[in-house]
C-alpha cells in the first residue's frame, strides 16, 4: 500500500515547482534555488540531500507552503511520517485553501496510523477542489487502509462519475474492485485500462488474474500470453500458472511458477505454488525445497508454514516438521489442521508428552474427532511401549532366538526415533535368518519411517529372495518414485498388479506414475482397467477424463465428467472448466 502512495507523492512533489526550468547552478544561495536543486536531487532519488536542500530554502523563506510540503513528501520517502506530518501541517498552516498540501498531510497522517484525521484532510481536499482526481483518489486509498471499505467503494464510483478516462483513478478502483472480491467490476475497468494502454503488461496480467476469479479460463490464459508477448514478466507467468493449477494441470502450471521465479526470485505465492503442484505431481523433495523458500521469503504466512509442515511430515521429515507446524499455530492458534498436524509430527518424532497436549487441545476444538482420537489412541500405547523397553530387552537377551521380541524393539524403538538402537536388534533379525516375507516388510516399514530409503529398500529385495510378494514390489514402487527412478517405479508397479490383478488403488497410482512419465495411452488404459473394480475412484475419473482430451476424444472426456459428478462435483467442476479450454 505504501509504495501507491510513494508513487503519488513524487508526482505532487513535482508539481510543485512554479518557477521556471530546474537550474543546474551548482552553488545555491536563495531559496530559490535550494528549492531547484532539492527538486533536481528528487528527480535523481537523492532523498537525503533533497531533504537538505529543501531544509535549507525553508530557513532562508519560511513563508513558502509548497517548500514545506516538499520538505513533507522527502521525509515520506525516507519512510519518517511522523516528521513528515508535521511538515505538512505547517504547508496547510501557509495555504489553507490548497487541497494538494491537504492531501499531504491526509497521506502522511494514514502513514502514522491516524485514520480518523487522515480521512478528515482528504475530505476537505476534495471539498476545496472538487476537480481534483487526486484528492478523491488519495481520499479513496485512506479509506480503504483504515479497512472503510464500504465507503472507499462509494468514493470510487463517485470519481468514476466524473472522471471516467483518468487512467490512476481507474487503477485505483479497479484494484479496490478486485482486493473486495467485485471481480466483474474490476474486470470492467481493467478493460478499459488494457483498451487505453494497449502496451501495457501490467494490464494485461490484472485481466488474467480477474478472468481467473471468474473461471474464464481461456480468456485468462489468453491474456496471460498477451502479456508475455509484450515482455517476460513474472505476474504474467504467475497467473498462467495459477489458471493451470485450478485446471490440475500440473506439469504446466510448474513449469509456469518455474518461469515467474526466475524472472523474480522474491515472488513468494510463486514458489507456494510451485511446491504445491510439484506435491501434486509427487515429486516431494522439489515441492519441499519450493516451501522452504516460500517460509524463508515470509516466514510470517500461516499457509507456508503449514504447507511446509504437512510435506516434510507426509515425508517422514518429523522432527524438521516441527518448528514450521509450531509456527503455523502461533500464527493461527484455533486452526484444527494445523494443531492436529503438529500433534502428528510430535508423536512420530517420539515427542509424546508434549503431542498429547497439542492433540488434547485439537481434541477440545472438535470432540469426538476420529482420526484425533486415533492419534491420541497410538500417541498412548508408544508412550506405554518406551515404559516397556528394558523389560524387552531383557526378555531378547534371555531368548537370544527370538524374532518376535526382536521386531517388536526394533518397531518401538524405531517409532521412537531411536534407530541406532533398533539396528542392534535388526541385525539380530538378520542373523537369524527367519525365512517369513513379513517380518522383512515390518523392517523395511521401520526404515521408510524413519527415513533411512536405502535399508528400507534392501529389506523389500530381501523379502523377495523369499517370495514374489505384492507389498515387497510395492514398497520398491514407492521407494523408487520417490528417488525419481521411473522406470524402475514402473516395473516394480508393474510386478505388483501380476501378482495382484484386483488392486484397482494400485492401478491408480501406476497409472498416475505412468502419466508423469509421458506415457499416456497406457496410463490412460490402467486408469479404465482400475476403474472396471473401483468405479466411483474420483481422481481416477479426473485423470481419465483429462487424458483422454489430451489425446483427441473429447466425447469420452466428457462421459468422464459425467461420471465425475455423481462422485466429486467439485473435481467434475475442474474438470469442466479444462474442458473448455480444449475446444
Amino acid at each position: 500500500m505504501r509504495y501507491h502512495f510513494k508513487s503519488f507523492l513524487i508526482l505532487f512533489l513535482l508539481s510543485f515547482s512554479l518557477c521556471a526550468q530546474i537550474s543546474a547552478q551548482t552553488q545555491p544561495q536563495t531559496a530559490k534555488d535550494f528549492f531547484e536543486q532539492g527538486m533536481r536531487l528528487v528527480t535523481q532519488k537523492k532523498y537525503d540531500e533533497a531533504l537538505k536542500a529543501f531544509r535549507e530554502s525553508a530557513r532562508l523563506d519560511p513563508k513558502q507552503a509548497g517548500t514545506h510540503a516538499n520538505i513533507g513528501n522527502a521525509l515520506s520517502m525516507l519512510d519518517r511520517p511522523a516528521e513528515a506530518v508535521a511538515a505538512f501541517r505547517e504547508a496547510v498552516r501557509l495555504a489553507p485553501n490548497d487541497a494538494r498540501f491537504r492531501i499531504g498531510l491526509c497521506q502522511a497522517l494514514s502513514e502514522t496510523k491516524n485514520d480518523a484525521e487522515a480521512v478528515t484532510q482528504c475530505e476537505e481536499a476534495v471539498r476545496l477542489d472538487n476537480n481534483s482526481p487526486d484528492a478523491r483518489i488519495a481520499l479513496m486509498t485512506v479509506l480503504r487502509m483504515a479497512k472503510r471499505y464500504y465507503d472507499a467503494l462509494r468514493v470510487a464510483d463517485e470519481a468514476l462519475q466524473k472522471f471516467r478516462e483518468h487512467e490512476r483513478l481507474l487503477f485505483a478502483s479497479a484494484e479496490l474492485n478486485l482486493e473486495q472480491g467485485n471481480f466483474t467490476q474490476s474486470l470492467s475497468l481493467y478493460e478499459t485500462l488494457a483498451q487505453m494502454q494497449p502496451a501495457s503488461i501490467l494490464y494485461q496480467v490484472k485481466l488474467a488474474e480477474n478472468y481467473l476469479r471468474l473461471e474464464r479460463d481461456a480468456e485468462a490464459i489468453a491474456a496471460a500470453r498477451k502479456a508475455l508477448e509484450l515482455g517476460k514478466h513474472p505476474l504474467a507467468y504467475f497467473f498462467l500458472g495459477r489458471v493451470y493449477f485450478e485446471l490440475g494441470q500440473n506439469d504446466e502450471a510448474a513449469d509456469a511458477f518455474q518461469q515467474a521465479i526466475a524472472l523474480d526470485g522474491k515472488l513468494t505465492d510463486a514458489f507456494y505454488f510451485l511446491g504445491l503442484s510439484e506435491e501434486r505431481r509427487g515429486k516431494s523433495d522439489k515441492a519441499i525445497a519450493a516451501l522452504r523458500q516460500a517460509v524463508t521469503l515470509s516466514p510470517q504466512n500461516f499457509d507456508y508454514n503449514e504447507q511446509l509442515g504437512t510435506l516434510l511430515t507426509d515425508d517422514s521429515q518429523y522432527e524438521e516438521a516441527i518448528t514450521p507446524l509450531r509456527k503455523a499455530v502461533a500464527l493461527q492458534p484455533s486452526s484444527l489442521e494445523a494443531n492436529v498436524g503438529l500433534g502428528l509430527a510430535l508423536f512420530e518424532s517420539g515427542n509424546y508428552e508434549e503431542a498429547l497436549k497439542v492433540l488434547a487441545e485439537a481434541e477440545r476444538m472438535k470432540p469426538g474427532n476420529e482420526v484425533i482420537n486415533m492419534f491420541q489412541s497410538v500417541t498412548r500405547a508408544r508412550q506405554q511401549g518406551i515404559a516397556r523397553i528394558a523389560e524387552m530387552k531383557q526378555q531378547a537377551k534371555d531368548n537370544p532366538n527370538d524374532v518376535d521380541i526382536r521386531l517388536d524393539l526394533a518397531k518401538l524403538l524405531g517409532y521412537a526415533r531411536r534407530m541406532a538402537e533398533a539396528e542392534v536388534y535388526i541385525e539380530e533379525i538378520r542373523r537369524l535368518n527367519p525365512k517369513d516375507v513379513n517380518i522383512y516388510l515390518w523392517i523395511a516399514v521401520v526404515y521408510s519411517t524413519a527415513g533411512k530409503l536405502d535399508k528400507a529398500l534392501e529389506m523389500d529385495l530381501k523379502a523377495l529372495e523369499i517370495e514374489q510378494n505384492p507389498g515387497a514390489y510395492l514398497g520398491l514402487a514407492t521407494i523408487y518414485s520417490k528417488r525419481g527412478q521411473t522406470e524402475e517405479a514402473l516395473k516394480a508397479y508393474a510386478k505388483v498388479i501380476e501378482i495382484k490383478p484386483d488392486s484397482p488403488n494400485i492401478m491408480k497410482l501406476y497409472a498416475d506414475l505412468l502419466r508423469d512419465g509421458g506415457k499416456r495411452r497406457e496410463a490412460l488404459e490402467m486408469y479404465k482397467r482400475s476403474l472396471e473394480m473401483l468405479p466411483n475412484n474420483a481422481p481416477a475419473i479426473f485423470n481419465a477424463g483429462v487424458l483422454s482430451a489430451k489425446l483427441g476424444d473429447l466425447n469420452a472426456a466428457r462421459q468422464y465428467l459425467a461420471m465425475l459428478k455423481a462422485v466429486d462435483p467439485q473435481m467434475a467442476k475442474m474438470l469442466s472448466r479444462f474442458l473448455k479450454i480444449q475446444r
